[in-house]
């Protein structure tokens, strides 16, 4: 596990991106048992998608988180606020491929938690200065309605 986080945080975006490859299918596997912790990978994929400037790379993490959601199902619960922190911050972004897939990884957090749960954090990006992160902000609970 600490490779794997020294690979999250290298230098070169291709070791990053080699790491992310051989985390997503783990993490999209069908039903993952919550007796673990996930903190140490959860945190690490979502500092990736906030502050990562590479978008395969952004894209990888999403990815990987929103597997990791569920799989988890409400055992990710835990995780949730810091993953729609990560996500909503990131659609700052303006390619829609990357839109896309921050979308699915919030609608599957989405799915482990009650939106009050992180209500405060929707409703801080609703009044972002960046018109992108407001309108997918505003999209994003359109979708829950």
């Amino acid at each position: 596990s600490s490779g794997i986080n020294a690979e999250y945080g290298d230098k070169s975006w291709k070791i990053r991106k080699e790491a992310l490859e051989k985390l997503q299918p783990l993490a999209e596997s069908i039903k993952i048992e919550p007796s673990n912790d996930f903190g140490g990978i959860v945190s690490p994929l979502a500092k990736i998608i906030a502050k990562d400037s590479n978008i395969v790379v952004v894209q990888l993490a999403a990815k990987c988180l929103a597997g990791l959601a569920k799989g988890l199902r409400k055992g990710y619960s835990n995780h949730a606020k810091e993953t729609v922190i990560a996500c909503l911050s990131k659609y700052k972004e303006k390619k829609a491929s990357v839109i896309a897939v921050l979308s699915d990884c919030l609608d599957s957090t989405l799915d482990t938690i009650q939106l009050s749960s992180v209500s405060e954090q929707v409703i801080e990006s609703l009044g972002d200065k960046n018109p992108g992160v407001r309108q997918e902000t505003t999209n994003f609970v359109v979708r829950l309605f």
